[in-house]
């Protein structure tokens, strides 16, 4: 995409379906310019030679957009990274708090009950488009952006979801914690249908379909994941938790395999019988890797809907059954998540905020510009020339 001057073509019109016809052709009107908070240091050098970050005020829409711009020797290159964002209280989007709350809903999770929604940001990324547009709400005095994993109406398989670019759009708006809502097969005996657990480990059982990492095309690094869910972040969740339900679990492994089928019997009995793990699933990888590597809080809420097909006395998984446990269980989970928002009143104090810091090998002078470039709101305080 070329650089612009701030107006908006019929196709960014297109990013906000539900906008009406008199706005989208205003849009073609600049009304409004003005900075916005600094970003993360952009590398420099011999091609990229300047960033520039603007807001664009349009009736109700904002769009922010930050445009590299290239060297000399190509002088129409850019690269513009866009948020178009239906604000719905005073067009606010840069808000003064330090840390923010992202929450990544799973099945049955498509928005949260009972909060005051603020805005919606239809967010473009370098790495594609993510599930949904990320609706920004306001929990007492907390901000938080939630996006629906599998989109409204559940429409991407766990392969299909494309984990790179959630992560990047939270990552944009300012996320600092993320909280991972997910429905889990339950591994355990003494886990019943409707629980909570909040797992501490993974392990991984998918195939390798889905991209996993922010790294490569020039550039290699390797972020530390013993540890894939952050204590601070689990310790914040568990708390919040209790103050809702006793039927809780603290730690556990969480399974994640490729799906979308469920698994079968012999692969049960055989996560049960090698990994004793706690709950079964198919989305923590690669998101909990993602979030790593952008250092963000990472932790997860999983809601126990079904045995899997272990169990020799319970009916096995099925769609109808996990479904109905959420049902249920869908207000519970909400006010969950809003605790978690209000109790979020600090910086984060472990080490995810710098995870990245010393994970990268490659020389700077021998990474591409344009992956310097695509990289530069995770990493461009490390790539900086």
């Amino acid at each position: 995409m070329s650089p612009g001057d701030g107006s908006a073509s019929a196709a960014e019109a297109k990013m906000l379906p539900t906008e009406d016809a008199a706005l989208a052709s205003s849009r073609k009107q600049r009304v409004a310019r003005a900075p916005i908070m600094p970003q993360d240091p952009v590398p420099m050098g011999p091609h990229v030679v300047a960033i520039k970050t603007v807001v664009v005020k349009i009736g109700a829409v904002v769009r922010i957009e930050a445009v590299q711009t290239s060297g000399p020797d190509n002088p129409k290159r850019a690269i513009r990274s866009t948020i178009y964002s239906r604000n719905l209280e005073k067009n606010r989007m840069v808000h003064a708090s330090p840390n923010h709350l992202g929450v990544i809903g799973g099945s049955g999770l498509y928005q949260i009950e009972g909060v005051e929604i603020i805005a919606e940001h239809a967010v473009r990324t370098p790495f594609g488009k993510p599930s949904d547009v990320v609706v920004e709400a306001k929990v007492g005095e907390r901000y938080v952006f939630f996006i629906p994993r599998h989109g409204k109406g559940h429409k991407l398989t766990p392969t299909e979801v494309n984990y790179r670019a959630n992560l990047h759009a939270l990552k944009q708006l300012g996320v600092t914690q993320i909280l991972a809502v997910s429905a889990v097969g339950i591994m355990q005996e003494q886990i019943r249908p409707g629980d909570f657990v909040v797992p501490d480990q993974i392990f991984d059982r998918t195939r390798g379909c889905r991209a996993s990492t922010f790294f490569g095309e020039g550039v290699v690094g390797h972020v530390t994941f013993a540890d894939p869910f952050c204590d601070v972040m689990r310790k914040l969740v568990l708390t919040a938790a209790a103050k809702h339900t006793d039927k809780l679990h603290d730690g556990g492994t969480y399974v994640c395999i490729e799906g979308p089928q469920f698994s079968t019997r012999a692969e049960s009995h055989y996560y049960r019988k090698t990994l004793a793990p706690a709950v079964i699933g198919m989305t923590a990888l690669p998101e909990a890797k993602l979030a790593r590597e952008a250092e963000m809080c990472y932790a997860m809420l999983a809601l126990a809907t079904d045995y899997d097909c272990w169990h020799q006395s319970e009916d096995d998984v099925s769609v109808k059954a996990v479904v109905t446990v959420l049902k249920t269980n869908a207000s519970l989970t909400s006010s969950v998540v809003r605790s978690v928002a209000e109790n979020l009143t600090m910086l984060p104090t472990c080490t995810c905020a710098t995870a990245a810091q010393f994970s990268i090998m490659t020389k700077p002078e021998l990474i591409p510009y344009e992956t310097k470039a695509k990289l530069a709101t995770l990493y461009g305080k490390y790539l900086a020339i």
